[in-house]
């Protein structure tokens, strides 16, 4: 990804997301905190702004420069494996719950999928950042199991009865994905904070475990107990939703 000076336009190399996007002239008078797809922001609610430009143009397909810089935050998601593989994104007209504008992506594995940019936007903590690298770990697996149940066609999703896909791929209970992830810790005497998680500020496309190791038993723990279910958008927001009503009472 090339990254400009945001004030005079000079190339800067390498990219650090937690560095200023400014070249050494330019650097002495002005700063960015934020660089997102190879623009800088000084504050977080310049970054939403920007975002909320490019909706404002109402339906169509972004442009080459309003889709980097969307790429730039969804490798920012604590849920960064969802868009993977994206190759398109366009603004949509979103009827539910209120009609809105949002950002909707297309991928060949996935099929039309809904961004939520606003989870992109901000900081996240060592155990959000944790499970994201995780996730991506076990990329390929998802992948393999959403070819699986697709294999013959489209099929009725068991909570919404929605036709799939599009679908999104659930851990099922009590083996839910952050389940796993606390036994997998537990199990290793470890905590979020302790694990080194590289990507965004190395130039990486997206977070990963920096011990390749523990990445390699990690897939392997997943493998094994993981027990996974297509479900529409719609009943996986249901189903998330009796969570964490439940979680919270």
């Amino acid at each position: 990804m090339t990254v400009r000076c945001c004030q005079c336009g000079l190339e800067l190399s390498p990219w650090l997301r937690s560095e200023s996007p400014l070249c050494a002239a330019c650097g002495k008078t002005d700063g960015a905190k934020y660089v997102i797809g190879g623009e800088g922001f000084r504050r977080l609610e310049d970054v939403r702004a920007r975002a909320q430009a490019v909706l404002a143009k109402g339906p169509h397909r972004l442009e080459p420069r309003d889709s980097e810089f969307v790429r730039g935050l969804l490798e920012n998601s604590p849920r960064a494996d969802k868009y993977v593989g994206v190759e398109r994104l366009f603004v949509e007209r979103i009827p539910q719950p209120s009609p809105h504008f949002g950002f909707v992506g297309w991928s060949r594995a996935g099929g039309r999928v809904h961004v939520a940019y606003n989870e992109c936007i901000g900081k996240h903590s060592p155990l959000t950042r944790l499970k994201a690298a995780l996730r991506i770990e076990v990329a390929d697996q998802i992948a393999a199991f959403r070819s699986e149940a697709f294999a013959a066609g489209p099929v009725l999703c068991p909570v919404s009865g929605d036709v799939m896909p599009p679908a999104e791929i659930d851990h099922i209970e009590p083996d839910t994905f952050d389940a796993l992830v606390a036994e997998f810790l537990l199990a290793r005497g470890l905590d979020a904070a302790s694990v080194v998680v590289v990507g965004r500020s190395d130039g990486a496309a997206v977070r990963r475990l920096e011990d390749r190791e523990l990445a390699s038993e990690w897939k392997d723990f997943h493998r094994e107990r993981a027990k996974l279910r297509a479900l529409s958008p719609a009943g996986h927001k249901r189903v998330h939703a009796r969570r964490a009503s439940r979680d919270a009472a």
